[in-house]
């Protein structure tokens, strides 16, 4: 069973987009719009475009993108830790898109 066409007032999507490419990214994007009621919202984050630039090796955010490109990287997904509050390293990934790939949309 799918879900209801038009049926929903609000959606959310918090961190998914860091694990999709672009074309993955609009595909999810339609059908998130084609589920709210006209009116409804869609509520949600996208990885900030300079992530890649995070590779400090004691910074408690980092990815594994040394000497990574920022426009040859697009769609590459990238590696790295976050660290908890009492120090715990967890795995973590995002897919490096660039600032226009986060702003634009097709119609």
């Amino acid at each position: 069973a799918g879900l209801t066409e038009g049926g929903f007032d609000l959606a959310m999507a918090m961190f998914l987009f860091n694990y999709l490419t672009t074309n993955d990214m609009e595909d999810a994007i339609v059908q998130v719009y084609q589920a709210l009621k006209p009116g409804g919202n869609f509520v949600f984050s996208v990885p900030h475009p300079s992530m890649i630039f995070c590779h400090d090796k004691g910074a408690v955010f980092r990815l594994n993108s040394e000497g990574e490109g920022y426009y040859s990287s697009r769609n590459k997904k990238i590696l790295g830790q976050i660290s908890t509050i009492d120090g715990t390293k967890l795995n973590i990934m995002c897919v490096h898109k660039t600032v226009g790939e986060g702003t634009t949309s097709r119609p």
